[in-house]
């Protein structure tokens, strides 16, 4: 912001009252109010010539342009619409850009996707499964069921799919970030400020193992079912209150293997991401496994097989093989390229022969379309 100290930053969490547009202080670190608990970046516009400040923001479709005091740092009067406006609340961006006098609007809405089975030479499987505004998503370790995160009206919601049916059913109107039990009988899941273990035939939420203090993305659950891995950190189940431990700077840890003696890892060195094995859980040794850059790393479910998805989209196979108490692994093969989806995700089936992939529904001309707004704030006190 104008005085140097003050910034605009957006906190995605399923904490009570945390998620959504904040204002911070770097002279003042425990400083933080929040503008709006919309999934969006913001951008501040300081008062001039007659007209106040104001905080921009993406919702629902929408620009909104919120009156806001530089001085003390609050809110005033009604949040006022400004214009449609592109925007994907799974990453929480909006399509816009701002300047005093105008606005760079990008008019393409957020691109729903497609939830489809593809095979090893990257050709589609019949149907998608799912459409709309899709997130992370994970097979049961038996094959048979999905659990998978859909954003509707800003909210994100967990959903299972059992694959003999065919059939969505809603877990948690309020749930992101599934892990599977090895038995395939229950999951964890982050939800409304909690994070909760449930029964797959059970009603309800769930147990609460406990509170959410920030974002807490549940990527794994180890197969002894005492660890999770979330938010690219270890916690420990099997202690009361659960212990989180902190990974190295840099190092995203995201799957364990299937007999729970290593975990994959993403790790970020010389501004390159790359896919690395390290042992657990003592974490003493470690392979690296990519050679171009790696995320997204997936298991096959006997351990044979690792795959990942490398810096240009192409879907990378590596086979695994024991070598004393570690693992050796041969150089990666490309399976085929796909085009990503911005909060999506891929998992394989158990058996590694076939993949469940979110890609883009809705593609065209229109999505590089851009709107410029003029002396929009004339404009703002014809809608008041």
């Amino acid at each position: 912001m104008p005085d140097g100290d003050h910034f605009l930053f957006l906190i995605r969490s399923s904490a009570d009252g945390t998620d959504g547009l904040h204002v911070g202080s770097i002279k003042q670190p425990d400083l933080r109010h929040r503008i709006s608990n919309a999934p969006s970046n913001g951008t501040f516009v300081p008062a001039s010539n007659g007209h106040p400040g104001y905080v921009l923001f993406a919702r629902d479709g929408n620009l909104f342009a919120q009156p806001f005091n530089a001085v003390n740092f609050t809110s005033q009067g009604e949040v006022i619409t400004v214009s449609p406006v592109g925007n994907d609340p799974r990453i929480g961006q909006g399509n816009f850009s701002s300047g005093p006098t105008s606005i760079v609007l990008g008019v393409k809405g957020v691109t729903r996707s497609q939830l489809a089975w593809f095979n090893r030479e990257g050709k589609q499987l019949g149907p998608a499964i799912a459409e709309g505004i899709l997130g992370h998503h994970q097979i049961s370790p038996d094959g048979s069921r999905l659990a998978l995160r859909i954003i509707t009206n800003n909210s994100s919601s967990l959903f299972m799919m059992e694959f003999s049916r065919g059939v969505l059913s809603l877990v948690s109107p309020v749930g992101a970030a599934p892990a599977w039990a090895a038995d395939s009988k229950e999951i964890i899941y982050s939800g409304t400020g909690k994070v909760f273990r449930k029964k797959i035939d059970e009603n309800g939420p769930g147990e609460e193992l406990f509170p959410l203090k920030s974002t807490f993305p549940v990527l794994d659950w180890s197969p002894d079912g005492k660890s999770l891995l979330a938010a690219g950190d270890l916690v420990r189940l099997d202690i009361n209150p659960p212990e989180t431990k902190l990974f190295e700077p840099g190092t995203r840890c995201r799957k364990f293997s299937p007999n729970g003696r290593f975990i994959a890892c993403e790790v970020s060195e010389q501004g390159l991401t790359q896919i690395v094995i390290q042992s657990f859980p003592d974490l003493k040794n470690r392979w690296q496994v990519s050679s171009k850059g790696g995320a997204s790393p997936v298991w096959r479910r006997d351990g044979k097989e690792l795959f990942y998805i490398d810096g240009l989209n192409k879907l990378m196979s590596v086979a695994v093989r024991p070598n004393g108490d570690g693992l050796a692994f041969d150089t990666p093969k490309l399976l085929f390229v796909f085009d990503p989806v911005s909060g999506g995700s891929f998992d394989a089936a158990p058996d590694g022969q076939k993949f469940l992939i979110t890609t883009p529904l809705d593609s065209g001309p229109e999505g590089s379309e851009l709107t410029i707004l003029t002396n929009w704030r004339d404009g703002l006190k014809l809608k008041k």
